[in-house]
């Protein structure tokens, strides 16, 4: 047994770092395909998975992979809705006036595991704090937490790509509808360039003028004071020079 034993540490320490590490990716290749065929991969995974199936040209398999993205999310939050409906209309829950704190003993002391989970999420998502103690509030977040507007916006991307403008249009609003939902901050600002664009493409020229209105609106340079000496410099480069000079010089791009 003991050489036995020794024999198969030399051989495994004999074996290539890097064929180790085929191995490794092997192996999560093969869980992430059993959990796929389980229907447990995270929303999160589909939504990349959709991605890279849109970057390669492959619209129809990413359209379907943004679609389920957003099932996966909305089932998910369902559920956990679902589990606080069920426990505040319990009759003694009931009388506990809205109260967060009382009803988050009461579930402990009671072991409500659907309903602890339920919060636990939504405490990872957003601060307790902003509930001020109201658990109809803290019901109302879950529900919204819901929606997905990365799904929406990438949607939305596939049916521009396609052509398919006023539908596009439609998921940039839905995207831009529940920004505070995005994960990345800033992004909301890439979907209003996008919307502009399609007023653009669409002759909506009073719509396109108000989304960018909107867009500086959000921008730190032009909510600064108007007479501020950047926005009298470009001004007077656009003036004097014209646009090629004044693209030339301000590639501006907000970092904030």
């Amino acid at each position: 047994m003991a050489g036995g034993k020794n024999t198969y540490q030399r051989r495994a320490s004999s074996v290539p770092a890097a064929g180790l590490l085929i191995a490794c990716v092997l192996f999560l290749l093969s869980v992430t395909a059993v959990h796929s065929q389980a229907g447990d991969r995270p929303y999160w995974f589909t939504l990349e998975q959709g991605k890279l199936y849109f970057r390669n040209g492959e619209y129809g398999r990413a359209l379907l992979s943004f679609e389920e993205a957003r099932r996966q999310k909305e089932a998910i939050y369902s559920r956990m809705e679902a589990a606080l409906i069920d426990l505040l209309s319990l009759p003694e829950v009931r009388r506990m006036d809205d109260s967060l704190p009382r009803i988050e003993a009461y579930i402990a002391e009671r072991g409500h595991i659907n309903a602890a989970n339920a919060l636990q999420e939504l405490y990872y998502r957003c601060p307790r704090e902003n509930f001020n103690g109201s658990a109809q509030a803290a019901l109302e977040k879950i529900g919204e937490l819901k929606l997905y507007p990365e799904a929406e916006y990438w949607l939305g991307e596939v049916y521009r790509t396609e052509g398919e403008l006023s539908i596009a249009l439609g998921q940039y609003r839905k995207a831009h509808d529940a920004r505070d939902l995005l994960e990345i901050p800033g992004f909301d600002l890439e979907i209003l360039y996008k919307i502009a664009e399609l007023r653009r493409l669409r002759r909506e020229f009073n719509e396109m003028e108000e989304t960018y209105q909107e867009i500086l609106s959000q921008d730190t340079l032009w909510i600064q004071d108007a007479d501020s000496f950047m926005r009298r410099a470009m001004a007077r480069t656009m003036e004097n020079d014209g646009l090629d000079r004044f693209l030339a010089m301000y590639r501006y791009n907000n970092g904030a």
